[in-house]
């Protein structure tokens, strides 16, 4: 007979019936990191090289990412370890928008600052559009890869923004 799972998901330690709270922890635990991380980057941003600073953290960001979806191919079932994950990934996610207003106000007058801003802000409706449909285009099959195709992407680019 077939087990009989309470949930859509039977990867331990999603399978159980708290799957809800175990997912909430981690968007908790993200949520939490990048406010906090928020301020500290913006700290960082204005004192470091802007150019090797946003390179470096695009870089650890798809480490991060990455490493969230390796856990499904090491075999890892310890709510802790992606819990973690995404702690990090969370405080280095924030370096982006507080570094990218710094180079903006750096680069453009404030004539121009808010018609620059709004489309380059536009990039994050175009990122999590696209990150859906290569995140979606894995999860049925092997959601590991659902995060490391992405951070594999956006570590990439962190490398080709440093040239």
């Amino acid at each position: 007979a077939l087990p009989i799972y309470t949930t859509w998901c039977d990867w331990a330690p999603f399978e159980n019936a708290n799957y809800k709270e175990l997912f909430g922890a981690l968007d908790n635990a993200f949520l939490v990191a990048y406010a906090i991380g928020m301020f500290l980057s913006g700290i960082f941003g204005e004192r470091l090289p802007l150019r090797y600073y946003l390179s470096s953290v695009m870089v650890l960001s798809g480490v991060f990412t990455a490493l969230f979806g390796l856990g499904y191919y090491w075999n890892i079932h310890y709510i802790w370890y992606y819990i973690l994950v995404q702690i990090i990934n969370g405080l280095v996610q924030t370096t982006g928008w507080p570094s990218v207003v710094a180079c903006m106000g750096n680069w453009f007058g404030k004539g121009k600052r808010g018609l620059i801003m709004g489309i380059w802000n536009s990039h994050t409706s175009v990122g999590n559009i696209l990150g859906s449909l290569i995140a979606g285009a894995f999860v049925s099959s092997s959601w590991g890869l659902s995060f490391i195709v992405p951070g594999i992407i956006i570590a990439v680019l962190g490398v080709r923004s440093e040239e």
